[in-house]
């Protein structure tokens, strides 16, 4: 199997006996270990795979230590380390990741800090930052990745001051905003991204007047489930 370059192994029970193992594969270039019950010891294994661009390292408990393993592959373009017990400080490793596009990071705790570091991540294109408690001045952190296109921002604290710094980002075309203090006012500044084409905003106090505005934009797809409106 030396000539292996992609390998699913997700959803299993590796351990870290079974992440040094596949550590030895060294021309990999996409790995999928998620839930396999990985520690930072795991994720030291892992980052002796150098060739990695795409790695899905979801569902363990990597924890900052881990992420600071992972920071070292730095041909990755694509990162998927959900739930996995990081905070600011692993954000701060991650954000050595330069070359990155893709980012999931969802069900975390990088708090505003952390989001403060992925602001450096200048090549994103797509970012999940779902359940981070980043808030508004996380918000405004993100704000900074212009090459942004697609941005899940559910469940953050985020208001009125978060909404205004992510209307500014340029390229995006696809927001979820769910589950965050977002009103008829927040809704009225989401209807000038001209850009938006998919906006999902669920669990929110938007009610008629706030869909009224966002039904006035060109969206390919809106989602208003669970908010305020009795005839949207």
């Amino acid at each position: 199997m030396n000539r292996l370059t992609k390998l699913s192994i997700g959803f299993n029970r590796l351990h870290d006996a079974g992440a040094e193992i596949i550590g030895q594969l060294t021309t990999l270039t996409e790995l999928n270990v998620a839930e396999n019950f990985l520690s930072h010891e795991g994720a030291e294994s892992i980052c002796k795979l150098t060739q990695l661009t795409v790695l899905n390292i979801n569902f363990n408990g990597i924890g900052d230590l881990g992420a600071a393993y992972i920071g070292e592959l730095s041909k990755l373009t694509n990162l998927s380390i959900a739930s996995n017990f990081i905070t600011e400080e692993g954000a701060r490793s991650i954000s050595k990741l330069k070359q990155l596009t893709i980012l999931d990071l969802n069900d975390n705790r990088i708090a505003c800090k952390g989001a403060q570091y992925l602001g450096e991540l200048s090549q994103l294109k797509k970012l999940n930052l779902l359940a981070n408690y980043i808030q508004d001045k996380g918000a405004k952190s993100v704000s900074q990745l212009e090459n942004l296109t697609e941005l899940n921002l559910t469940r953050n604290s985020i208001q009125n001051e978060g909404i205004k710094s992510i209307i500014e980002l340029p390229l995006l075309t696809k927001l979820n905003i769910s589950q965050n203090r977002i009103s008829n006012e927040e809704a009225q500044l989401i209807s000038g991204m001209k850009q938006l084409k998919e906006l999902v905003a669920t669990h929110t106090q938007i009610d008629n007047e706030g869909a009224k505005k966002l039904h006035e934009m060109e969206l390919d797809i809106l989602d208003l489930s669970y908010t305020l409106c009795y005839s949207c």
